[in-house]
């Protein structure tokens, strides 16, 4: 049957091309894909291209490292020395505090051999009159000779600044040799003062073979005073030998001049730390 032309059947044969248009795939070509796809290149590809490092390049390199380790190194540095600056201003505070006590008990000391003295002076008069009786004033005065101010040196930072190494973060060195030398004068002192204590055995080694110890302290045990002893004559001599007397007081008289001399060591002990403490605030500006 032929087909007539009609408006419709135009219009459907148009549809069902449209239709068959949009619904057909697109083709494309992949080889043209391929060339059009950007092509990127890692940095460790060997085969990619890099740009050549020239001298110059070099040079900041090292340059900048350099730069980093000079740096770490200075900080260190600068730790290390106020680490170390720190540590001079605590041993040199615990020193003036060492000083400080040393000052305080000379002080007393020396005011307990001002007393001393005096009552060995006065003994060594009196002692010839025991021959003829029983003196009070001599054996209240005897005293001087039975003790002595023993002196303590506060050596604890010094003796850490020797042991440990410290010295080495004292950098004043005018400071370090005062240091040295009020050390030394102690030593002197204290040298002296054992023989002092070597004096006073010896005086008491002689004492009780010249006096009548245990008579006397027998009476004062029933009540008596040392008046009494001296008004009733009690006898307070065990020989009466003008050679041992004179030994006795030649032992007197030795044990009080090495007293004084002890005496005078610690006075110059005393002197020093105090110059010592005064001349490191100065240096430190610590007060």
């Amino acid at each position: 049957m032929p087909e007539f032309y009609s408006e419709d059947n135009q219009t459907n044969k148009s549809e069902d091309l449209i239709s068959s248009e949009e619904i057909k795939p697109e083709t494309t070509n992949p080889n043209e894909e391929i060339e059009n796809m950007e092509v990127h290149h890692h940095a460790h590809d060997p085969a990619a291209p890099h740009h050549k490092k020239n001298w110059k390049n070099y040079f900041w390199e090292f340059l900048m490292l350099f730069l980093a380790v000079f740096c770490g190194f200075l900080a260190e540095y600068q730790l290390e020395h106020k680490i170390e600056r720190d540590r001079e201003i605590q041993y040199v505070r615990s020193l003036m505090n060492d000083l400080k006590t040393d000052t305080t008990n000379l002080s007393k000391n020396l005011k307990g051999y001002k007393q001393s003295h005096l009552r060995q002076d006065t003994a060594m008069e009196l002692f010839p009159s025991l021959k003829n009786g029983f003196k009070q004033r001599f054996f209240k005065n005897y005293r001087g000779f039975t003790w002595f101010p023993d002196f303590i040196y506060t050596d604890a930072t010094i003796q850490q600044l020797k042991n440990s190494g410290g010295f080495r973060l004292i950098r004043n060195q005018k400071v370090v040799d005062s240091i040295m030398s009020y050390d030394g004068v102690v030593k002197k002192a204290l040298i002296n003062e054992q023989q002092l204590v070597k004096k006073q055995d010896k005086t008491f080694e002689l004492y009780v073979q010249i006096i009548n110890i245990n008579s006397m302290a027998q009476q004062i045990k029933k009540g008596k005073s040392l008046k009494q002893l001296e008004d009733e004559g009690f006898e307070p001599l065990l020989v009466r030998e003008e050679i041992a007397l004179s030994q006795y007081a030649n032992q007197l008289y030795f044990h009080s001049s090495i007293s004084k001399v002890v005496a005078r060591n610690m006075q110059e002990v005393k002197t020093k730390a105090e110059r010592l403490l005064i001349f490191i605030q100065k240096e430190y500006d610590i007060e």
